[in-house]
């Protein structure tokens, strides 16, 4: 399955960046991001993208060599284990109530450097 890195930067940016609109410092624990979570949220049920995001996080997750710090934003430098812990919050708060990881092999995945828009337009499903 092929996934637009663009994608995956603009909900996590909806975190990331969006955070430090109103706030000088990071969050203290990672549910303070909870209200920035709940964004990302409604901003990919609107563009559909719930199930291809539900993936994408898994396979950040699972992926030990993928230093996740190229997708904090850029507006606060966090690091690989602050961008994990992040990601994994923001995995439990959107799929709670589904059990486990996405049925799709997350061998199979490829991330993919394709804009948004584009993404939007030709994504699968």
């Amino acid at each position: 399955m092929r996934i637009s890195e663009s994608m995956i930067r603009y909900y996590l940016d909806t975190v990331t960046v969006g955070y430090f609109d109103e706030h000088d410092l990071p969050a203290d624990d990672v549910r303070g991001y909870d209200d920035y979570i709940r964004t990302l949220k409604q901003k990919a049920v609107k563009h559909h993208d719930m199930d291809a995001l539900r993936v994408a996080l898994a396979y950040l997750l699972s992926s030990e060599g993928l230093d996740l710090a190229a997708f904090n934003g850029g507006r606060y430098p966090f690091d690989d284990a602050e961008m994990r812990e992040i990601v994994r919050h923001a995995y439990e708060v959107l799929f709670a109530a589904d059990e486990g990881l996405p049925e799709t092999d997350l061998s199979s995945v490829e991330l993919v450097q394709m804009p948004v828009e584009e993404w939007w337009r030709e994504r699968p499903g």
